[in-house]
């Protein structure tokens, strides 16, 4: 399957694009009776045709028509949507239903004109157009927007991006707390040195280069492995995910992106040197005697070590809590138990239509029919139906009503009321997902054309369109469709169980739907309907199902149909929750380098106290001081700096939670049992981090620490 798009002839003018190859589609190829011309863009051409140089000039069939390839677009353009070649955009080409808002037209403005300005007079023309058009909903004109506004409706969801933004913010933040506490013990660990180097007469800039050559070293390091692993990372992402995404969102590392981030971290690591450059500067020749160095280890008071090793805790509940609220809520989307249909064993194949074919209702039901037919043939299918969907919600103006209106009702019903995504379906439809039949009766065959056109509601949409009414009050009741040029009436013959459309969302909120008769359908009673070019073929797989099967059984009934995808609908699904898990998995691995380093924290201060103890744990040892009393000594203070700053962590989650609260980021903790396993959680890591440093403190020997020094 390939995404072909349609441009006039001043697109590539407009955004300034050029061709490695040939030429570009230009306004004569836009007339009438012009020649069926094909411009490739520079991924196709590679991949496709193997960056073959003659290419210009060969011939391709496109939906059984065709094409001259005149030109490969450079290697630098990038196209504003996912197509990956373009023909001329021609009025002549379009189906029925071809009107001025169902094209994207981009301009520039001029120099000497200003947005407001330009936004009133687009605004004033369209009212002026527009508003002795009968085939339109009141309210339609023309509006403008820049073009970032529109793009950005294609990236990413913003809540995942800024998600990923501060956990990273976070994780480094935790890194250089922690560098900075093991710089600070290796500062005070030489202490005596750099009092000897002081009274030798070494000057304290010397010590400002002994102290801070460790963190410029490990800066460089780091953002020479950093860049290396951002770099493996981006070309795995960008060959996993780049053919669906628009041409214009190019998954490369940027350079300056990469500099920027540098700069960011080799700052933030030698910020982490700061406090022991403080320390050392502090020095004096006579500092480094063992006695203080001793009562400092030994004083009840928090020290610098202590601060570092709690705020890397506190910080730590935020990122890890935050971790728990997106796992738990992948898990809750990743389980389609309760999404009220069946989806294992089925298979979804979209086909395309070819443009202008089967734009009545008795073809459209014929080839429903045949395809059904073809498909179910097949000797590892056992059922399969088809079924279109039906967009009923309103055009997109403010102003303008719902295109649905029920029987007696004096206007269209409110944008809130009408079931948005709607289905025109054939017989077997609902069976074959399991939807159950709650009052009336299914979709037929003997619900064909000519016939009076029926349709099934969901629970829900039966609730909304008519409130006062049980569900078997429903069955026979009418409501039209009026979209455009077409008007169609429905008769309600059954009323069938609630499911689940947003499958991203964890509240699993049913979603009101029609089910209308396919076959009694007309294809253009909704011109701009985004699923009318196509049919999706379900297929209930008995065996193995390979694409060439499906596309034989397509092109069996008619050639010019084409196979744009096969996927089976549990993996349709799992499409459809890929943000919310992939914003899971990345946290998950930033909230397990953030245990690890807080892992590592409270080994390193242990054992740091452990070290600057070592004389005062001998003396205790050789008095017959308890294992217990050891423990507590080296780990009294480290326990109350975790305890603290786990309780100052819960408080920033709640905060953070509380200031995102609706946008779909997970930070902190949305519930207070992501707190109370966020906390607990880190207690436990917490606590292994202290078994080695307090093992090794217990097991000192008197002899050898009392003359260590």
């Amino acid at each position: 399957p390939l995404a072909i798009g349609e441009v006039s002839g001043d697109l590539a003018a407009v955004l300034g694009f050029s061709a490695a190859l040939g030429r570009l589609i230009v306004a004569e190829d836009t007339r009438p009776g012009a020649a069926n011309v094909l411009l490739l863009s520079h991924s196709l051409w590679r991949s496709r045709f193997a960056s073959d140089p003659g290419i210009v000039g060969r011939t391709v069939d496109l939906d059984g028509t065709s094409h001259t390839v005149i030109g490969v677009l450079d290697g630098t353009a990038r196209p504003l949507d996912r197509a990956r070649a373009w023909v001329p955009l021609r009025a002549e080409d379009q189906a029925p239903g071809f009107e001025p808002r169902g094209l994207w037209v981009l301009g520039r403005l001029a120099e000497d004109v200003e947005w407001d300005v330009a936004r009133d007079v687009i605004a004033a023309w369209g009212e002026r157009t527009y508003a002795d058009d009968p085939t339109l909903e009141p309210g339609w004109s023309a509006r403008i927007q820049p073009l970032r506004v529109s793009l950005l409706s294609e990236a990413p969801p913003l809540s995942m991006m800024l998600a990923l933004l501060v956990a990273g913010a976070i994780v480094l933040g935790i890194a250089c707390l922690n560098l900075a506490a093991v710089l600070l013990a290796r500062t005070v660990r030489r202490e005596r040195e750099l009092g000897v180097r002081l009274a030798l007469g070494s000057s304290r800039w010397r010590l400002v280069r002994v102290v801070l050559s460790e963190a410029a070293l490990l800066s460089t390091m780091a953002a020479l492995l950093g860049a290396a692993v951002a770099a493996t990372v981006v070309q795995a992402v960008a060959r996993r995910f780049a053919a669906n995404l628009p041409g214009w969102m190019v998954l490369e590392l940027d350079p300056a992106v990469l500099a920027a981030v540098t700069v960011v971290a080799v700052g933030a690591v030698l910020a982490s040197g700061l406090l022991p450059l403080r320390r050392a500067l502090g020095l004096d020749a006579a500092d480094g005697v063992l006695g203080r160095i001793q009562s400092r280890a030994s004083s009840p008071r928090l020290g610098a070590h202590d601060l570092l090793l709690g705020m890397q805790i506190a910080l730590g509940v935020v990122l890890v809590g935050g971790c728990v609220t997106a796992v738990h809520q992948a898990a809750r989307v990743s389980d389609f138990s309760d999404i009220g249909h069946r989806y294992e064993d089925l298979l979804s194949a979209s086909v395309s239509l070819p443009e202008g074919r089967y734009m009545d209702t008795e073809s459209a039901a014929e080839l429903s029919r045949t395809l059904a037919e073809s498909v179910r043939g097949l000797p590892s299918v056992s059922e399969a139906a088809v079924s279109r969907t039906l967009f009923l919600g309103s055009w997109g103006s403010a102003e303008g009503g719902s295109p649905v209106r029920v029987e007696d009702a004096p206007s269209s019903l409110p944008d809130r009321v009408v079931p948005r995504h709607s289905l025109a379906v054939s017989a077997g439809y609902l069976e074959l997902f399991q939807i159950p039949i709650l009052a009336g009766r299914t979709i037929l065959d003997s619900d064909g054309p000519g016939g009076e056109a029926v349709a099934v509601v969901s629970e829900s949409a039966a609730g909304a369109l008519w409130p006062t009414l049980d569900a078997q009050a429903t069955v026979g009741r009418r409501f039209v469709v009026e979209g455009g040029r077409q008007t169609q009436w429905f008769r309600v013959v059954g009323v069938a169980g609630d499911v689940v459309v947003n499958v991203r969302s964890e509240s699993r909120r049913a979603t009101p739907r029609i089910y209308a008769a396919l076959s009694q359908t007309s294809p253009t009673l909704i011109p701009d309907n985004p699923g009318g070019d196509r049919l999706a073929v379900v297929v209930d797989r008995a065996g193995t199902l390979t694409p060439g099967d499906v596309e034989t059984a397509v092109r069996g009934v008619d050639p010019d149909l084409a196979l744009a995808e096969l996927i089976s609908v549990e993996d349709q699904l799992r499409r459809w929750i890929a943000p919310t898990v992939l914003t899971a998995g990345l946290l998950a691995a930033l909230a397990a380098v953030t245990v690890g380093l807080l892992m590592l924290g409270v080994f390193g201060t242990l054992s740091y106290r452990g070290a600057m103890l070592r004389t005062e744990l001998g003396i205790r040892v050789a008095f017959g001081g308890r294992p217990a009393d050891l423990v507590w000594t080296v780990a009294a203070r480290t326990v109350r700096v975790v305890a603290i700053s786990l309780a100052l962590g819960v408080g920033f989650a709640v905060a953070a939670a509380s200031s995102v609260q609706g946008g779909g980021i997970p930070l902190g903790g949305s519930d207070a049992w992501h707190v109370v396993v966020t906390v607990a959680l880190l207690a436990v890591l917490c606590a292994v981090g202290c078994v080695a440093p307090v093992g090794r403190a217990i097991r000192v020997d008197p002899v050898e620490s009392l003359t260590a020094e």
